[in-house]
């Protein structure tokens, strides 16, 4: 198989669209994908590492429709992955279970990205977060594809994902070089023909696609009330004019001026002439004060009101939002236990290292086999990160 390269460029493909229900791809797009996924990993295979991240925040989408990976999460095989957080970099459901835990009887290897691209191609075909490997390990819920009568794609072919998936490492491809000859990849081509046109803008976050605030629109309603009175101001103005034919429309701005002009700057009184001399002068012009369009201003009024009680009630919810927030309990359990919170169970501590819990006092109890269960009241306040510990060989 040719080897690839490791690129930096495009955008996720949790943001491209494919993820997304109508955007379907063929079974030749994705083998096309998951070829050039191959020619990427597996030089980093050859010098004994992993990406450890084949997920859709660090799988990129470039301009050609080719799909990428960064440099930037490259770790060696024998790292300690659960020392080490590893699986927290990764989007939910796509990290294989040695990837949570510190124990050499779960290895990591080329079969750890296998795990990664079967369950990103198995995404890409339901458009469903994959089940997570800690979950699948008390209750496995993964349907196998090969199960589920999918038309468009070979039984071959989902066989492969399905084995790629599998929650014991012994049970997945040894290799890339294996993973692709089952899938039939050893023509290895560019890019799927859909590819092409992206559908960039269906990936647009919500956060890009936001609505014009009301203070925004208060603004417009104002400047369109400011825009009537002055066109009904000018409109008087000018019958004003109309029924004064002895002042010429050239004249009526200096006849303003001078109506408006304080006593102090006006011209001197001119001298008294007689009654015959005397001709027709005109008459100045003043305007008339406009009335108060009081509809309009109780309509802008109520658009301002209107804008502060937006602003105070976005304000009371972002800070009803930050006293629910969700609070990280650490778990410190030794050497293992089952987490139960309010009587449900959350999983097996370790490889569970944390739980997200909102604000609130919990019933817990910690189960180890046949030991007496450990049970407390735990107390999560809000912006405050909580622990939750305990060693059942010394009884702390």
């Amino acid at each position: 198989m040719t080897t690839g390269t490791v690129h930096s460029s495009g955008i996720p493909l949790s943001r491209s669209g494919w993820l997304s229900a109508g955007y379907m791809l063929t079974q030749a797009d994705l083998e096309k994908w998951l070829a050039q996924l191959c020619r990427a990993l597996l030089p980093l295979h050859e010098q004994n590492k992993l990406y450890g991240v084949v997920a859709p925040d660090h799988v990129l989408l470039d301009s050609q429709g080719c799909m990428q990976i960064t440099s930037g999460h490259v770790v060696p095989v024998d790292s300690r992955a659960a020392s080490h957080g590893l699986h927290e970099e990764v989007n939910q459901g796509y990290a294989a279970f040695e990837q949570y835990v510190d124990d050499p009887a779960w290895p990591q290897g080329p079969w750890t990205d296998i795990y990664g691209m079967s369950a990103l191609t198995r995404s890409l075909i339901l458009k469903q977060t994959p089940p997570d490997a800690v979950q699948r390990m008390i209750t496995d819920t993964c349907v196998p594809l090969q199960e589920m009568g999918l038309p468009g794609y070979s039984p071959e072919f989902l066989g492969a994902i399905d084995q790629g998936m599998s929650l014991l490492p012994q049970q997945r491809f040894p290799s890339i070089d294996a993973f692709a000859e089952t899938l039939g990849l050893s023509q290895l081509a560019a890019s799927p023909s859909t590819a092409a046109h992206v559908p960039i803008d269906a990936g647009r976050s919500d956060n890009e696609k936001r609505k014009a605030p009301i203070w925004m629109i208060a603004c417009v309603v104002i400047a369109l009330i400011a825009t009537g009175a002055y066109l009904m101001r000018e409109q008087s103005t000018g019958m004003q004019v109309n029924a004064v034919p002895q002042v010429h429309e050239a004249k009526l701005p200096h006849a303003l001026e001078m109506a408006a002009a304080p006593e102090s700057e006006a011209d001197p009184a001119p001298e008294p002439v007689t009654t015959a001399d005397r001709s027709p002068e005109p008459r100045p012009v003043v305007k008339a004060a406009t009335p108060i369009d009081m509809e309009a201003h109780e309509a802008a009024r109520i658009v301002l009101l209107a804008a502060e009680q937006e602003a105070e009630t976005s304000e009371e919810t972002a800070l009803a939002d930050a006293a629910s927030a969700n609070v990280r309990v650490d778990l410190s359990i030794k050497p293992w236990g089952e987490i139960f919170i309010n009587g449900a169970s959350q999983g097996v501590s370790p490889p569970l290292r944390s739980l997200s819990l909102k604000p609130g006092e919990y019933r817990v109890s910690i189960v180890n086999g046949k030991l007496p269960p450990q049970q407390q009241t735990l107390t999560v306040r809000a912006g405050k990160p909580a622990q939750l510990a305990h060693d059942f060989e010394s009884g702390d």
